[in-house]
């Protein structure tokens, strides 16, 4: 379905973007405008000159309009904020301050980057639990809010963002959200507003609202398809991003980027490493989103690649916060086994200087104190990261590791829920919180999380053999039989990278129909045992004990022999495989997959619950502690 966006209408708000964030230090926003306008079709820019050839003499007036206030001491701050001296921008900005709205955005501007780069300096510093002093911060809020109390129509568009700047700071974030929501109302094509309500909107639900999406603005179709990414509706998103493509926005590299960072999170590594690589060919030194691209990299196994993205933006880019990312994880990598974490956490740190609200920097950083083992710094660097984003599941998902290393399982439990609950469909949220509810002895809970895993795509191929080794800790044999054939159809040994798990399926299997007295089936797994060092003594035995049954029945009569047989579970199907009643496996995939399982709408797995119970694994009243 085509977005109708006017070609006419996006240049325009462009053309103004660009023109306002140059005037007023808006480095960000310019930047994006620039871009879209770059890349924008031929066939909008001629429609635009064509629309702008009658109005020609106003346009160049309206370029012109701002020039009287870049006079003297405006152009003198102006020039102090492009050189990051704030504090004497705001000095000198003060005697013009009411002489215009332009005059007075710049003062008011250069005082909250002085407040923030403070505050950003004070906290990536000293990861410890030395708060920052905020009162310079507050002061200012309360100067614009007797401002906007005493002159309400001096509160245009970019006004408004600075005071929703300041409450975002000062942790204010349902008020930040209400400015935020002014500033684009009072102007649609305020990009640097939709931007910051991408990070405050609670739910996908709210950001579709009217408030939001009254008039179906070209600017708001961009933030839905980063709201859909930000709470984890990647397959949405990129149907988002497919119709933007389709609309006017062709092969650009902003779109390219969302899309291969969307492909990141689903863990289609190889579609991500596509689209990364079609984005450096046409902006070979684009720095945005290649800290993903080092991830996808780094999974794929593509360490030279990694080496040499590493060292390049090193080289071009060596303090943008990206790059200090894919430096930090490049030391982790790499130098992991030589123990010099510490050179990760000084690329990691200056990143956060630089963005203090990256939540997957916050996340890395926690990792490298893990490794560590400083666990006070990993958890204060974990909860940054929900602090920055708490609808991001790695710092919850983190937390969750650390109490399970620390051997607090009720912690974990609860920590693994939130990130379970930020991204559902995750197996690996599932098979941790699975593992945690073994650990506390609530199985059914547990055979639940595991039975999930599978059915929604187990990445890391772990479910089913934790459910079965689960069942066969419960002496519940049938239903382990069951599940161990069902790992052995649908994974195969020959895609396993740890050939114990086959193993010990073998073993259990031959064991167990060998129990049953189906020894034409207990045989081949026997025989397979004989192939891997840890049950090559055991399948020798199962062979053994196989050869002598089949000797003492060829010499017993036929009748004692016909009265011994049982029925094999072979003879059952495996969809009679169940858990507290209920059918929970479906047939196994005819092909094996490589390393993880993606579930199929054929099979209908991707929508079926754990149980048909009403119950949840991720509810918070299965916690014994409180938090």
């Amino acid at each position: 379905m085509s977005l109708g966006i006017d070609g006419v209408v996006v240049l325009a708000d462009l053309h103004w973007l660009i023109k306002e964030s140059e005037i007023r230090c808006l480095v960000d926003a310019e930047q994006w405008a620039s871009e879209m306008l770059f890349y924008i079709s031929e066939d909008w820019h001629n429609s635009y000159a064509k629309h702008m050839l009658a109005q020609s003499e106003k346009a160049e007036m309206d370029y012109n309009t701002v020039e009287p206030h870049l006079a003297k001491i405006a152009v003198f701050g102006r020039a102090l904020i492009k050189k990051r001296e704030f504090y004497r921008a705001t000095y000198f900005l003060k005697q013009i301050k009411d002489e215009s709205s332009y005059d007075r955005f710049m003062y008011y501007w250069a005082r909250y980057l002085a407040c923030e780069y403070n505050r950003l300096e004070t906290e990536a510093d000293s990861i410890g639990r030395m708060e920052y002093d905020d009162s310079e911060l507050k002061e200012l809020h309360n100067e614009l809010c007797l401002l906007g109390n005493d002159h309400p129509q001096y509160f245009d568009t970019f006004l408004l963002y600075i005071l929703a700047k300041v409450r975002c700071s000062l942790k204010l974030n349902e008020r930040a959200k209400e400015a935020f929501l002014e500033s684009v109302s009072l102007n649609r094509a305020m990009w640097p507003s939709w931007e910051e309500l991408v990070m405050l909107v609670d739910s996908v639900e709210e950001a579709e609202t009217e408030a939001y999406s009254a008039d179906g603005h070209w600017m708001y179709q961009f933030f839905k398809a980063a709201v859909l990414s930000r709470f984890q509706l990647h397959k949405n998103a990129l149907e988002q991003y497919e119709k933007l493509s389709e609309c006017g926005f062709p092969n650009m590299p902003y779109i390219m980027n969302h899309v291969a960072a969307s492909l990141n999170n689903m863990q289609e590594h190889d579609m991500a490493l596509e689209f990364f690589k079609k984005v450096r060919k046409i902006d070979p030194y684009r720095v945005e989103q290649m800290h993903l691209f080092s991830d996808s990299l780094y999974v794929r196994g593509s360490r030279s690649d990694l080496a040499d993205l590493a060292h390049t933006f090193f080289k071009t880019h060596k303090f943008c916060w990206e790059t200090c990312c894919i430096v930090g994880e490049f030391f982790s990598n790499y130098y992991s086994l030589r123990g010099e974490h510490e050179k990760a956490v000084v690329f990691l740190q200056r990143s956060l200087k630089l963005n203090p609200n990256n939540a997957a920097a916050w996340t890395l950083i926690g990792h490298e104190f893990m490794e560590q083992k400083n666990n006070p710094a990993a958890c204060l660097a974990y909860r940054k990261a929900i602090e920055a984003d708490s609808h991001d599941y790695r710092g919850w998902y983190g937390l969750g590791q650390l109490y399970d290393i620390l051997k607090m399982p009720s912690y974990s439990l609860y920590y693994y829920q939130q990130a379970h609950k930020c991204k559902p469909d995750d197996s690996r949220m599932l098979v941790a919180l699975g593992e945690v509810y073994v650990r506390l002895n609530q199985i059914p809970d547990a055979q639940k999380c595991f039975l999930k895993a599978y059915k929604v795509g187990d990445v890391e191929g772990t479910a089913l053999m934790l459910l079965g080794k689960l069942y066969a800790k419960c002496n519940d044999n049938d239903q382990a039989a069951l599940i161990y054939e069902k790992y052995l159809n649908v994974y195969g040994e020959e895609f396993m990278d740890d050939f114990n798990n086959v193993a010990t399926c073998c073993s259990f299997l031959a064991k167990y129909y060998l129990k049953k007295g189906d020894l034409d089936t207990a045989t081949p797994f026997a025989q397979r045992c004989l192939e891997y060092d840890i049950t090559k003594e055991e399948g020798r035995n199962t062979l053994r004990k196989i050869s002598q049954l089949h000797h003492r029945q060829s010499v017993l009569p036929e009748t004692l022999v016909a009265t011994s047989n049982t029925t094999p579970i072979i003879a059952m199907h495996p969809d009679n495989i169940q858990c507290q009643g209920i059918h929970v496996l479906p047939p196994a995939s005819s092909t094996p997959l490589h390393g993880f399982r993606t579930p199929t709408i054929e099979e209908g797995e991707a929508d079926m619950a754990i149980s048909s119970d009403s119950s949840d694994v991720s509810d918070e009243s299965s916690l014994n502690a409180s938090y």
